[in-house]
């Protein structure tokens, strides 16, 4: 509905209907459905393609307020955290805008990176965290090549993120590690 592209064919209308009619029904929303549905339904007994058009003018209308309104209201549960890390002091800010922007507050987010310390120490961090919330769900971003330079030898080190993700799921019991969403 977004992209404004018009549909002329009526049997695509027609099963485009279907299936938002299917959607709409299992939408747990407090946004009301009514109006919307009984417009796909007149549209699906439609025999004039120019009333059928008409409608369907009138319904991707409608679904873009329902989508909006729903944008717009949508909350995530207390119960759900964000562990992002990250190298860079830039990428780290800007992961904390984007948590930001998705609705997670600040004591909801944990952002890692500065330093080895913190980037040599992350799977333990995630794996206590995980343990300590066990009703609680981590969405969780890894940077995929976390440089870091070993103080003792001087030397640059590359750390994988996805050897990292892959050591915390291996390491937390089952029931932990399905609560945890790793990008």
């Amino acid at each position: 509905f977004r992209d404004g592209k018009h549909i002329s064919e009526i049997r695509l209308i027609h099963e485009q209907m279907h299936g938002l009619k299917g959607d709409l029904l299992t939408l747990n929303s407090t946004v009301s459905v009514t109006s919307i549905i009984g417009h796909i339904n007149l549209i699906l007994v439609a025999q004039c393609p120019e009333t059928t058009l008409e409608r369907w003018n009138s319904v991707r209308d409608h679904m873009n307020d329902i989508l909006n309104t729903i944008q717009k209201n949508f909350r995530f549960p207390q119960n759900i955290h964000a562990i992002a890390i990250d190298d860079s002091k830039i990428q780290r800010k800007l992961l904390g805008k984007f948590f930001d922007f998705m609705g997670l507050g600040p004591e909801q987010c944990t952002i890692l990176g500065d330093g080895a310390d913190e980037i040599k120490g992350f799977e333990d961090f995630v794996v206590t965290f995980m343990n300590s919330h066990k009703n609680d769900y981590v969405f969780m971003v890894v940077d995929e090549n976390l440089d870091v330079v070993d103080e003792s030898s001087g030397t640059d080190e590359s750390i994988s993120g996805s050897v990292c993700v892959e050591n915390i799921r291996r390491r937390l019991p089952y029931e932990l590690e399905r609560r945890l969403f790793a990008l």
